[in-house]
């Protein structure tokens, strides 16, 4: 008997090593995990009892093998965290941290971490391995269950400024054959849930594109880059702008990455919602990436920030001077940021010589412009084309720093590959070295560099405002979809602040005088809608009128509380955010114009001593302002409008 169980087991042994499962839970349950080991190694994620991604499998294919193909697990450990967090500065003043965590560790020298938190899952690839490492492709799917609708921001190839349009929206099943699009990527069901699909802590590799397929997404990475050189006419139109410039890849080698084989991977990020507004206020992104590495916090200033680009120049006031790229044109911008409690003024294109961040243009006298803003307590940063500032990256931060630069504005990058990601987080950390906030444009979307360099205190990654110049995408169907997606792993540059409207029908591009398919307050709503800690006042300062300033003067960049009263993606927002004692709600609507009662919405009783009110009027341009009520009260906004409301302690 006992010769005959042995024989039993060594033919049965292979097939009981071959298929080994585990399953990981949230700490509530509503989130569970599958993976299973087998030939290959897969994975599935059940929402509420719910299965909304099927078996997808993952590997690594590098120099040191295969990982994911025949991988043998030598052990698996798990662990529950429960934290709560302090961001330097964010949406809320703590976060909570709550997630299990499994980390198969394999004979192959590799490990293979789950974590399951209540607003989604992550994994990620840990290589074990000491000496360099050539990574050649990564399988990254997603079986997407079912045939739910996508929000797919289809882009041609890996050199994109990631300003995808996201709306309207479209069944999966009719993405196959498309052009893959640049991440995240948003699932919706029939039933209001939804899978926001992205990526965190991504470091020296490539980042995430999604590819259609039969059966739901794979994950696209740029390969290495081989050889560049600088086009000079850049991304945008040579009739408009024929100075801007961009560094094109020229060839690209046949592996994604070269790296050391010891370090941890990117997170792989799926955010589970139950409903729209989750999206809005989830942190999971944040969560995922490498926390704080700057010592010394104290000196970063979120803040608002008189631009110049998008209005061309134009003050609208008439002045002694001639307006333009000169000194007396930027003093004018002082004295409007100053005026009005705006914390920065920003130089674009123009101040230097494109290619020579060494020196400033004849009309353009930049310590005189910094000292005279210095003794007004306004910041100033200054704008530039990343490859030309890469050249001699710590010179010119040492120059900038000596000259009292606040910040940089650094544009252009247009790619995700690993060129181009370490450039950021170099950058990064020698800005913080000298006390340098950092604005990326032309930029991938957020991957949570801001939690690891909190210097870097926005970026785009967009279709935002400046789209007005030159296309007709900036619909307010497209403001209401982008907080939900975009917005919800990160913060987000749009620049709003456009003070010229027009109706969807009116609308035309227009380079000098770009007007916005909204009415004023949409936009004033923004700064409480939208979350990015460097908010920029886009239009001319001679078009604002005073009932906005009065609010952009009161309105902060960063939260201590966010609560989500209303939303449903592409047609209205109403969020709730308080710093200090004071609550802003603001709303934005897209499509239908309706009555809205904030008192019957608040989730909670809130005391404050009077309200201040700004609502749509009559025209697209009126703002109806109720400085000092005494009570909450009903207001109607416009098809495409919006509101702000103050609840002053």
């Amino acid at each position: 008997m006992r010769q005959f169980f042995s024989i039993i087991v060594l033919i049965f042994f292979p097939f009981i090593l071959a298929a080994q499962q585990y399953t990981l839970e949230s700490p509530s349950g509503k989130n569970k995990v599958n993976i299973t080991v087998d030939k290959t190694i897969s994975w599935s994620l059940i929402s509420n009892g719910r299965e909304k991604i099927a078996p997808s499998e993952v590997a690594m294919e590098t120099s040191f093998g295969n990982w994911g193909m025949d991988a043998v697990i030598l052990s698996h450990h798990e662990k529950s965290v429960l934290n709560t967090l302090h961001p330097v500065y964010y949406t809320s003043e703590t976060v909570s941290e709550s997630y299990k965590e499994l980390s198969l560790h394999f004979e192959q020298g590799f490990t293979l971490i789950f974590r399951a938190y209540e607003e989604g899952v992550a994994y990620r690839f840990v290589g074990n391995q000491p000496g360099r490492m050539v990574v050649n492709n990564e399988t990254a799917t997603f079986a997407i269950t079912g045939d739910p609708d996508v929000y797919y921001a289809e882009t041609d190839g890996f050199q994109t400024p990631f300003e995808g349009k996201y709306d309207p929206s479209e069944k999966l099943s009719a993405l196959q054959g498309r052009e893959h699009s640049i991440t995240p990527v948003l699932v919706r069901y029939d039933d209001g849930s939804s899978l926001l699909i992205s990526e965190s802590d991504l470091m020296s590799y490539p980042g995430m594109f999604l590819q259609a397929t039969e059966d739901g997404f794979r994950g696209d990475f740029a390969p290495f880059v081989t050889r560049e050189s600088v086009q000079l006419l850049g991304r945008i139109s040579p009739v408009k702008a024929p100075y801007f410039s961009k560094m094109r890849v020229r060839k690209r080698a046949a592996f994604l990455a070269e790296t050391t084989g010891n370090r941890n991977f990117p997170w792989r990020v799926v955010v589970t919602a139950d409903k729209d507004a989750e999206l809005i206020d989830n942190h999971l992104v944040w969560l995922l990436a490498t926390p704080n590495r700057v010592a010394d916090t104290d000196w970063i200033r979120p803040g608002k920030v008189a631009w110049d680009w998008y209005h061309y120049w134009i003050l609208e006031d008439s002045t002694d001077f001639r307006q333009g790229i000169n000194t007396e044109t930027y003093k004018y911008y002082i004295d409007f940021a100053a005026e009005n409690g705006f914390e920065y003024v920003n130089l674009d294109f123009g101040w230097s010589p494109l290619f020579d961040l060494s020196r400033w243009k004849r009309k353009v006298n930049v310590p005189e412009i910094i000292e005279y803003a210095r003794q007004r307590d306004v910041g100033v940063f200054l704008w530039m084309v990343w490859y030309v500032l890469d050249e001699k990256m710590e010179e010119t931060l040492d120059r900038f720093a000596e000259w009292g630069v606040s910040g940089l504005k650094v544009d252009f990058m247009d790619r995700d590959d690993q060129r181009v990601v370490e450039f950021c987080h170099r950058l990064a950390y020698e800005a913080s070295e000298r006390k340098l906030l950092v604005n990326l444009h032309g930029m991938y979307k957020p991957s949570g560099l801001c939690r690891t360099y909190p210097n870097v205190i926005n970026r785009e990654g967009v279709l935002g405002l400046e789209n007005n110049k030159f296309n007709a995408l900036c619909t307010p169907g497209h403001n209401l979809t982008i907080p939900f997606i975009r917005n919800a792993v990160g913060p987000m540059d749009y620049t709003p602040g456009a003070m010229r409207h027009v109706t969807e029908e009116e609308f035309d591009k227009n380079w000098r005088f770009p007007a916005a398919m909204t009415t004023r307050v949409h936009q004033m709503a923004m700064y409480v809608c939208y979350f990015g800690p460097l908010q920029m006042i886009a239009d001319s300062p001679g078009l604002y009128p005073d009932e906005v300033l009065r609010f952009l003067e009161q309105v902060p960049t960063t939260w201590d509380e966010t609560i989500v009263l209303e939303a449903k993606i592409g047609e209205s927002l109403i969020v709730m955010r308080r710093k200090n004692d004071t609550w802003f709600i603001a709303g934005m609507n897209a499509g239908i114009a309706k009555e809205v009662d904030i008192a019957a919405l608040l989730p909670k009783p809130v005391e404050f001593s009077s309200v201040s009110y700004w609502y749509d009027g009559a025209s697209l341009d009126e703002v109806i302002e109720v400085p000092d009520a005494g009570s909450l009260f009903p207001v109607s906004v416009n098809s495409n409008g919006g509101f702000v409301i103050i609840l002053n302690p």
